[in-house]
């Protein structure tokens, strides 16, 4: 599974995947990435699939409405 995790705040990201992580949601055939930045998962997506999105919906410059009518 591709897990993306898109949050401007690096220990949001961290605690999100720890989090994940000591769940044992995460396999170790599993990948997750991180972004801090709606540009860099959109460029991200448009080569690669992701299975799960974590999103935080308030974000500098660009937010979650972007996603809105992106087809993925």
């Amino acid at each position: 599974m591709e897990y993306l995790i898109v949050d401007d705040e690096e220990r949001a990201q961290n605690l999100l995947r720890i989090l994940l992580e000591r769940l044992e949601f995460v396999t170790e055939t599993d990948h997750i990435h991180l972004f801090s930045s709606a540009h860099t998962v959109l460029e991200y997506l448009s080569s690669h699939n992701a299975d799960i999105m974590f999103l935080d919906i308030e974000m500098p410059v660009i937010n979650y409405k972007i996603f809105h009518d992106c087809s993925f």
